[in-house]
């Protein structure tokens, strides 16, 4: 629907189709079903994990951080790393660990709670495309060196 149409059609529910009844009451209450309405259809059109559907190739790290692809399997987009055996004070200290290694050939998020991270390696960035020997040696050039 547009927004055009979506406007067209909140003007016609606010304007009062019973002139008889209380026009500022009537106005009220529609505009607050439409507010309610519009709420949750956001959050129930937002609201799904955006890891459903995806299948995760297998990945570890080191506790320097160092992120290496299972070599086992070819290359994939997706990866999920178990971050159980890293400390972290909180969210946003493990965020920082990772988000400072992402970049324009690979992302990383973190879900501390479930001690999970997940990268995802872009293959359509690169000029040719490269097998996991090569994604693993990037991935090292990219450790911490502290």
């Amino acid at each position: 629907m547009s927004l055009g149409n979506l406007y067209r059609l909140l003007t016609v529910l606010v304007s009062n189709p019973y002139p008889e009844s209380n026009n500022a009451f009537y106005q009220k209450l529609m505009k607050n079903w439409f507010l309610a309405l519009s709420i949750s259809c956001f959050t129930v059109g937002y609201s799904q994990d955006w890891r459903e559907g995806i299948a995760f190739l297998p990945a570890s790290i080191t506790p320097e951080y160092c992120v290496q692809l299972d070599a086992t399997q070819a290359v994939g987009e997706w990866y999920q790393i178990d971050i159980s055996a890293l400390t972290f004070e909180n969210q946003a200290a493990a965020e920082k660990a990772f988000w400072s290694r992402s970049n324009n050939l690979v992302a990383f998020q973190v879900k501390l709670d479930e001690n999970k991270a997940y990268a995802k390696i872009y293959l359509d960035r690169t000029q040719v495309p490269h097998d996991i020997i090569w994604w693993n040696e990037y991935l090292a050039s990219i450790c911490p060196t502290e």
